[in-house]
């Protein structure tokens, strides 16, 4: 195997690894966009909310769906980083 067989084999096995990520990148920002819409429509939900008990349950949701949009955003951002 020549040089440029390396080099040319070891490109193509790089530039595959970027397309993966980018490929990873964009289905995790889809699923962002749902968690963002689903985080809105409770929190227009619990101000709609009287009862304490209703208003405890859409918060204990709310908190979870935020924790995981900031986790999405952050594995985001890293592999923006790992393709550049």
């Amino acid at each position: 195997m020549g040089l440029k067989q390396v080099i040319s084999w070891l490109s193509d096995f790089m530039d595959d690894d970027k397309k993966k990520q980018k490929a990873q990148r964009g289905e995790l920002k889809e699923v962002l966009k749902t968690l963002r819409k689903k985080e809105k429509k409770l929190k227009s939900s619990l101000e709609a909310r009287k009862s304490s008990k209703e208003k405890d349950e859409i918060q204990q949701k709310l908190d979870l769906i935020h924790a995981q949009r900031v986790k999405g955003v952050k594995l985001c951002r890293r592999i923006k980083m790992k393709c550049k």
